[in-house]
């Protein structure tokens, strides 16, 4: 199991927020964000989970279906996830999302 936690930023949108995505040996990502909005979403390939999704606005229910998980954190540095988002059973996105990890220079 391997965990990333990071604040996101104010250039984001999403000032006072903590993420924390965790990737299980079965590459099963885990999506959890505290603070001032809370997500709580799961990717893994071949299956959709129903997840919480936080806004200004209030909470609302999402699918979330995984696509494919590619990790490589350990070789590269790199997660990459592909997944879509549904409400009602109605897609409303498809999504890639790339992590990349690096040391600071400074």
């Amino acid at each position: 199991i391997i965990s990333l936690i990071y604040d996101e930023s104010v250039a984001l949108g999403v000032d006072g927020v903590t993420t924390t995505l965790t990737v299980d040996s079965d590459n099963i990502v885990m999506l959890n964000r505290t603070g001032n909005a809370y997500n709580d979403f799961i990717v893994e390939v071949g299956r959709r989970h129903q997840c919480q999704y936080s806004t200004q606005y209030g909470d609302i229910s999402i699918g979330v279906s995984g696509d494919s998980v590619e990790n490589k954190l350990e070789e590269t540095g790199e997660l990459i996830l592909k997944y879509s988002i549904d409400a009602d059973s109605r897609l409303i996105s498809k999504n890639e999302m790339i992590i990349k990890i690096s040391e600071d220079e400074n």
